[in-house]
């Protein structure tokens, strides 16, 4: 008999796990200890068999112990979720804490996710909310409405997380996104004041960083780059434009997703975004010193810096709303005095990349000689 006939037949001998021992909310186990219990069937006596089937598994006592509370703790909520209206603030949270101190399964983490994201947005307990998103258990575990209700109540500040925070964001969720900050409904202006107020806090953290007495120069040169990024990103801008920074900001969005959302956009959503692009432009143009500072975030605390919209990206999200609508473009008069001006800036900027690259050149030849 060959090894491979070996194979499949102690293959085909059995190993069948029946279907009651399969839980529908699967942890993380510990195979540490489930594979030191396993045994060769028939002991280690020598015998024809070249491959030899290994009994004992057992799934360890504590490992049943989690299962066993995770499908209880999920029973609940579903139940308590269902009649809200019985659900206070100190059950949901006692129901949070009665987690087994386990890692759990992707299967199991996006129910649980699920429902505990749906409570916290029912109780309105959006700090514990921004903990999951930051948390990244949003998401890649989370509800797939969560997006959707977030733009119901209101929450500028949590979308800005998600979009930062969340990989895989889908067209759908992105498309409400885009509308909600290019078109604020009534209600939204609290919410989105506080993120301006965010943006201004640190616009003015940078500039007393710059007149911080005892920094290193080189800190001091990071925390002038800084103020100049921030001042760029906040003066100018409304408050639902401010918002719009971390779209255009974030690594965690693909080409293709953005493509599409911004494809689905009406006419004059389309025209905003234009102009809030626009924006941008005419920033690098007037401050061609303004550059990424990333850096600025750990060593200062000026987070915000890692959502400011670079050059690059401001670009290629125009040439995304061109190519996705160029035929309403082209018939709207009033595109037609944007892309004058925007037109005007790419030359500009144009030149002074041409410029650059010249003076590169120079120093690389000086370098050879």
């Amino acid at each position: 008999m060959t090894l491979l006939e070996t194979i499949t037949r102690a293959a085909a001998g059995g190993g069948d796990v029946p279907t009651s021992a399969v839980s529908n909310f699967p942890v993380l186990l510990n195979g540490n200890e489930a594979f030191r219990n396993l045994t060769t069937e028939g002991g280690d006596s020598p015998g024809d068999s070249l491959v030899k089937r290994l009994v004992g598994w057992k799934i360890p006592e504590t490992d049943v112990k989690s299962i066993e509370a995770v499908e209880k703790l999920v029973k609940k909520l579903r139940r308590k979720l269902k009649n809200r209206k019985s659900l206070g603030h100190e059950e949901f949270r006692g129901l949070l804490s009665s987690l087994p101190d386990k890692k759990l399964g992707d299967v199991v983490g996006g129910e649980l996710v699920g429902l505990y994201a749906e409570g916290c947005v029912i109780l309105g307990l959006w700090e514990t909310l921004e903990s999951m998103i930051l948390s990244g258990l949003i998401g890649r575990l989370g509800p797939n409405d969560l997006v959707e209700k977030l733009v119901e109540q209101n929450r500028s500040g949590l979308l800005c997380l998600y979009v930062n925070h969340v990989s895989e964001i889908r067209a759908s969720e992105l498309l409400l996104i885009l509308e909600y900050f290019l078109s604020p409904p009534r209600g939204s202006r609290e919410c989105m004041l506080k993120v301006r107020k965010e943006w201004e806090s640190q616009a003015i953290l940078a500039v007393e960083k710059t007149t911080q007495k005892g920094l290193p120069d080189e800190v001091m040169n990071l925390a002038r780059e800084a103020s100049i990024l921030l001042m760029m990103a906040h003066d100018g801008f409304s408050s639902s434009e401010l918002c719009l920074h971390s779209l255009f900001s974030t690594p965690n969005l693909d080409g293709l997703v953005m493509s599409s959302a911004i494809s689905r956009l009406g006419g004059s959503e389309v025209l905003g975004l234009v102009r809030y692009l626009r924006k941008w432009l005419d920033k690098y143009e007037r401050f061609p010193e303004g550059c990424p500072c990333p850096e600025a975030g750990p060593a200062l605390g000026l987070k915000l810096c890692e959502l400011v919209p670079s050059l690059e990206s401001v670009v290629r999200g125009l040439a995304m709303v061109i190519d996705e609508h160029y035929p309403y473009l082209v018939l709207n008069s009033h595109f037609h005095d944007e892309m004058s001006s925007i037109r005007r800036v790419v030359d500009s900027l144009a030149s002074a990349a041409g410029l650059c690259c010249s003076l590169g050149n120079i120093i690389e030849n000086l370098r050879s000689m």
